[in-house]
């Protein structure tokens, strides 16, 4: 069967739904062989560089939204520090030292269903300001309307980030408080607006292989240009603080899957990775990761910039540099 899609897909045909539940029952050996194709089919449309982004927890905490895996979230007790959107002068700062550190791609990341008027025209300003910086600039701040997202454009962001979470079949277990019609829908205003869209999920939250074969499909339906892809790690506290995490070979067969729906895209490494493959997350960038947000993370930490900058050229990739 891998032989026969790895033909089909060298030809530059599409995998189909069908075929992509297929590949998620392999096993054992022939998960090597998985691994072995996703990456083929990474080769041919990347062009051997990493592209890492780093990120700024601009407001935390006292969020309105109950997504179960979520420390930010106020139906939660976790015990996270609780502040306002950050002054411009903090941002400025942390955006200079990441780019010292050879990150070329920078985010303000908020909690929150959306910002209120006064914290989006600060924010605005503050994306003014960063433009100084050199760095390409992205946006992580809930949902939002086309209005918003040229507002953002205008200010020098070019990418906007809005994660679907998880597959539509599923989405109800994971968040009653907002639809996945609003996710779809600020997906679909920032691209109107000529915004760049970085959109992806978390995998181990309870949902099954199929489910994450429907979320990469759902990604590719709306072509979404970067795919974060999360691995839960169970905050205490939280509804899924007890969920157990996929094995490995299992999430790193999913990084496999995404990359054969989606052959042009960046999937790009992003939180819990760390704690759910160790080591063993050098495998997802020979499975088809092209990129990754290096440094920490909202409320977790993450590996530290230069232990992640080593780990990559060690695998004989270099760095992309954003120009």
């Amino acid at each position: 069967m891998i032989s026969q899609i790895e033909a089909k897909l060298l030809c530059g045909e599409e995998l189909t739904f069908d075929e992509a539940v297929r590949l998620a029952g392999l096993q054992g050996k022939q998960v090597h062989q998985l691994i072995a194709l996703a990456g083929k089919i990474t080769g041919l449309y990347a062009d051997g560089q990493i592209d890492l982004c780093s990120i700024i927890n601009a407001k935390s905490g006292l969020c309105s939204e109950d997504c179960k895996f979520c420390a930010q979230s106020a139906h939660y007790h976790t015990g996270i520090k609780h502040y306002e959107l950050l002054d411009k002068e903090t941002i400025l700062l942390a955006a200079e030292q990441v780019k010292a550190r050879g990150i070329h791609r920078f985010s303000l990341v908020t909690s929150g269903k959306e910002l209120p008027e006064d914290d989006f025209a600060r924010a605005l300003d503050i994306y003014r300001s960063l433009q100084k910086t050199g760095l390409k600039l992205c946006a992580s701040l809930g949902l939002l309307d086309e209005r918003r997202a040229l507002q953002l454009k205008e200010a020098g962001v070019s990418t906007y980030h809005h994660n679907l979470e998880t597959a539509r079949s599923y989405y109800h277990e994971i968040c009653t408080t907002h639809s996945y019609e609003q996710r779809v829908a600020t997906i679909q205003a920032a691209r109107r607006a000529g915004l760049k869209v970085c959109s992806g999920g978390i995998l181990s939250v309870g949902e099954t292989m199929q489910q994450r074969v429907e979320l990469a499909f759902e990604l590719k339906e709306l072509h979404v240009d970067s795919v974060p892809i999360n691995i839960l790690n169970p905050i205490a506290g939280t509804p899924l603080a007890g969920q157990e995490i996929l094995p490995p070979l299992e999430i790193i067969k999913a990084i496999c899957l995404f990359r054969l729906v989606m052959p042009r895209v960046s999937l790009r490494f992003a939180g819990g990775r760390k704690e759910a493959l160790g080591e063993l997350r050098s495998l997802g960038f020979l499975a088809g990761i092209t990129g990754a947000i290096a440094g920490d993370f909202l409320t977790t930490a993450g590996d530290e910039i230069e232990k992640e900058i080593t780990l990559i050229k060690g695998l004989g990739y270099s760095l992309a540099t954003g120009d």
